[in-house]
């Protein structure tokens, strides 16, 4: 699952539609998730989400890679950011 949500992020990256700093705070995020770095792979998708660079389909690609570090961590509650209010009920 996760392999296809990188390479949609990736088709839609080499079509032109994020912006290179985007791009590299996903790949970097990308790699340190590889590496079991969860913690780190989450602060880079945040970045990623934070430029403003990122298109709605975009953003929501990097919101479901950082939802399943958080998963990876244990912290369910924080797998659905920003939808995390089902935690609440």
């Amino acid at each position: 699952m996760r392999g296809i949500v990188v390479i949609a992020f990736l088709a839609c990256v080499f079509s032109g539609s994020v912006w290179a700093d985007a791009f590299d705070d996903f790949a970097k995020a990308g790699k340190a998730g590889e590496e079991g770095n969860y913690q780190l792979a989450i602060d880079w998708y945040t970045k990623a989400i934070n430029s403003g660079e990122l298109d709605t389909s975009n953003l929501a690609k990097v919101y479901t890679n950082r939802g399943s570090a958080y998963d990876n961590l244990g912290q369910y509650c924080l797998t659905s950011a920003p939808m995390g209010q089902i935690c609440r009920i």
